[in-house]
């Protein structure tokens, strides 16, 4: 058999496809941004095939397996599992780029309310920028966790095990401590204050 002759590079191209429809579909404001990530996916799908064949159904290296089973639905799974860690990528880079670029003063100034003091308002954009930082610079399975937290993740409304309590424990007196060390201990009083 021939290089040729094994199914799952020839599938690379239908991947690419399925990539940009999603991304088109889901994604249609970062089209900019849509050739980069589904060529990232399809990259990075390549190489960890390429790898690591042993940990990959038989099939994938031969004639190929039958549409509709479990080994060429897990391809596709696969190649979407690895685009959506890219998408996610994507916007961690772009939030944590906002997040340091972003001019407080500006922020501060756009802030509505008059019945918060100056300083309270400050406090207010710096600890904001502080959390966006700190969630973007997660690993992925904290971000859903914290996503499962705000009702905004995929098992909203699910209860937390007692392991998934722990990280919680442990994710917050992370954000804790850096909120004192970056902003001190001042700002925690001055946002309880009110």
């Amino acid at each position: 058999m021939t290089a040729n002759d094994i199914w799952w590079p020839g599938q690379l191209e239908e991947v690419s496809r399925q990539a940009s429809s999603y991304l088109r579909r889901r994604f249609p404001r970062i089209a900019e941004a849509h050739e980069d990530i589904s060529s990232e996916a399809k990259t990075q799908l390549a190489e960890q095939i390429t790898k690591n064949p042993s940990n990959y159904p038989k099939s994938w290296f031969g004639t190929g397996p039958t549409p509709g089973t479990e080994d060429h639905a897990y391809f596709f799974q696969l190649a979407q599992t690895i685009l959506r860690r890219r998408i996610a990528d994507h916007f961690r880079t772009q939030t944590l780029a906002w997040a340091r670029e972003t001019d407080i003063e500006e922020v501060e100034q756009s802030l509505e309310s008059n019945a918060a003091s100056q300083e309270r308002r400050l406090a207010i954009s710096r600890l904001f920028r502080l959390c966006v930082e700190f969630i973007a610079e997660l690993p992925q399975e904290d971000q859903v966790l914290i996503s499962r937290l705000t009702g905004e993740g995929a098992g909203k409304g699910m209860p937390l095990s007692a392991a998934e309590r722990q990280r919680v424990h442990r994710l917050r007196t992370r954000l804790a401590a850096e909120v004192r060390g970056r902003l001190g201990e001042h700002v925690s009083a001055l946002l309880h204050d009110e």
